[in-house]
């Protein structure tokens, strides 16, 4: 076996050279509860686009583009269903670290609905509120 081949042999089991072969890989830190609430909120914010989208679709008479736009609002509904924060009803909370989990997990899932009603109120000026 060539040096070359020895070289390409260590890098493979140590690619950044650091010298950490052997050793137990490192955990990512968990993922906050604002975090997860944040995942779950931003598919269901993405799953009511993709089925408002596909109304129109529906309406406009793609039915086709429709049915597959629905799916994908299923699908994303099913995902934001996964990815919710620790707590996510009130009855659950029991301490005030239960209180923090649930108030940051909420904060987090609604944070992209309260994203978008914001940018459509600054976008457009508030055109519309006394309706």
């Amino acid at each position: 076996m060539s040096t070359n081949d020895l070289l390409a042999v260590e890098l493979a089991a140590d690619p950044l050279g650091l010298g950490l072969r052997g050793t137990a890989p490192v955990q990512p830190p968990a993922e906050s509860a604002f975090a997860q609430g944040l995942r779950g909120g931003m598919r269901g914010a993405g799953s009511q686009l993709t089925a408002t989208a596909g109304g129109v679709a529906e309406a406009l008479g793609f039915n086709d583009a429709a049915r597959g736009l629905y799916g994908t609002s299923r699908d994303l509904q099913a995902q934001a269903q996964r990815y919710t924060a620790p707590i996510t009803n009130f009855r659950d909370v029991h301490s005030l670290g239960d209180a923090w989990t649930y108030a940051t997990g909420l904060a987090g899932a609604s944070l992209p609905q309260t994203a978008a009603a914001l940018t459509a109120g600054l976008l457009t000026k508030g055109r519309g509120a006394g309706l």
